[in-house]
């Protein structure tokens, strides 16, 4: 009877022993394949960051906040879309007003040709051609808001904002044409006739919610999520100013100085597996290629 009691219980510590050895193996699995594919999903969309974002606007390609576990991408929003059946790119707009952030109507087409900065429609019944890709961007979107940016070429204060309506004017001659827009976060940022401009623009934003899931959103959509059992995602950037002097960003908004930055650090912190918790850390160095455009 003793003899047996010892067969079963190195029996038992053998099976327990190989079913946590599956569970840590199980585990080092998941964790090493969320969070790979994670990154090489952050690291694919960093290397397009301020695509299309010239000199002429020398805005940020990213924003990041490591306190908060936050990454936006952005870069000009340079997709076709159909007018008249031809393909168009949807054109920065004009500001044909001044403004400030509490303005959500903004006029971009005026009645008369009295400014050289604004367009203006004659033709009595007829969308201004400026607008059409606009008013299809919206309808291709199915009239969801689009994500733009308000950027004042003169003060470099910038505001992201959602469009939410294209209204071109019924009279021409007598009525301006305006977009609607929403959610500015800039409430200080003043945008005035002749100096601001309305830029589309493609964006995806990353963040990790309170339950350790990493969230993907893009041009203002719904999060989706991308991965589970994120404890950390964290940035660290280097930039060197034209003096030569070096310095580290774990922060970065949207008009910092996104001309500087020399390369990117991502880094991925996750854990998973049943029973037994498999904590991996990840990270990588992405050297922003569209950098170039904004010097």
């Amino acid at each position: 009877m003793a003899l047996s009691l010892i067969i079963v219980g190195v029996v038992f510590t053998l099976f327990s022993s190989t079913n946590k050895l599956n569970e840590a193996d199980t585990g080092r699995v998941y964790t090493n394949q969320n969070l790979r594919t994670s990154l090489d999903l952050i690291a694919n969309d960093l290397r397009q960051a301020g695509e299309g974002i010239s000199g002429s606007y020398p805005i940020s390609g990213v924003d990041f906040n490591s306190t908060n576990k936050t990454l936006t991408i952005r870069r000009n929003f340079s997709a076709n879309v159909t007018v008249g059946g031809a393909d168009v790119i949807v054109p920065n707009l004009p500001i044909c007003q001044s403004l400030s952030s509490t303005i959500t109507t903004i006029i971009v087409v005026r009645p008369t040709s009295s400014t050289t900065i604004c367009p203006f429609n004659s033709a009595s019944g007829t969308v201004p051609d400026i607008l059409k890709p606009w008013i299809a961007y919206l309808s291709s979107n199915s009239s969801s808001p689009v994500p733009a940016l308000l950027y004042n070429t003169s003060s470099k204060l910038a505001t992201r904002v959602n469009v939410t309506a294209v209204t071109p004017t019924p009279t021409p001659l007598t009525g301006n044409s305006t977009v609607t827009v929403s959610g500015q976060s800039n409430t200080t940022a003043s945008f005035a006739m002749g100096n601001s401009v309305l830029l589309p623009i493609d964006e995806r934003v990353y963040s990790v919610d309170s339950s350790g899931i990493l969230q993907l959103s893009v041009n203002g959509g719904p999060q989706q999520a991308i991965a589970y059992g994120i404890q950390n995602l964290s940035f660290d950037a280097i930039g060197v100013n034209s003096s030569g002097v070096t310095n580290h960003y774990s922060n970065f908004i949207i008009t910092d100085p996104w001309s500087n930055l020399q390369s990117m650090t991502v880094t991925i912190q996750g854990s998973g597996g049943t029973g037994t918790q498999v904590n991996r850390t990840y990270a990588t160095t992405i050297y922003p290629r569209n950098v170039i455009q904004s010097q």
